[in-house]
């Protein structure tokens, strides 16, 4: 979700956009994550009373379309992979503190929940090392 620094390069160089289409599409690809995760979590409260692991298992899935989505190098597939992974992870985000605070025993809920709120947290950091592994564009390599 936070590699658009890193790939901002290729896509403006594949897309060859003026500055008025830059900001256009800047504001899109920034906002999507935003209201995908909305109406994820929309979707998810009522799916976390069917139950907490349906509703988990529902939202990976979505989230591995919107992955596959985002690997087909077009724009319009980028912003549409980045609102469905958003969604599934707005899904994922309801149900998941349920699940754990339902299914971990009672004398050891608070370090199973400090475990996933440390694993949510390492979330960002693992993701900007990750995107650091791609490389940067250049437009006349020599």
């Amino acid at each position: 979700m936070g590699t658009w620094n890193r790939i901002s390069h290729i896509m403006i160089a594949k897309y060859q956009w003026s500055d008025d289409e830059l900001i256009f599409y800047e504001t899109f690809i920034s906002i999507t994550p935003t209201v995908g995760s909305l109406i994820g979590r929309l979707l998810g409260t009522p799916l976390v009373n069917k139950g907490r692991f349906r509703c988990i298992i529902i939202g990976t899935i979505v989230m591995l379309y919107g992955i596959i989505l985002m690997l087909v190098f077009n724009i319009y597939s980028f912003l549409a992979g980045r609102l469905i992974y958003a969604v599934g992870a707005g899904m994922f985000f309801t149900s998941s503190p349920r699940y754990i605070e339902e299914c971990s025993p009672p004398h050891l809920f608070s370090i199973v929940f400090t475990i996933y709120a440390f694993g949510v947290a390492l979330n960002r950091p693992v993701l900007v090392a990750a995107a650091l592994m791609i490389p940067e564009y250049e437009e006349n390599p020599s």
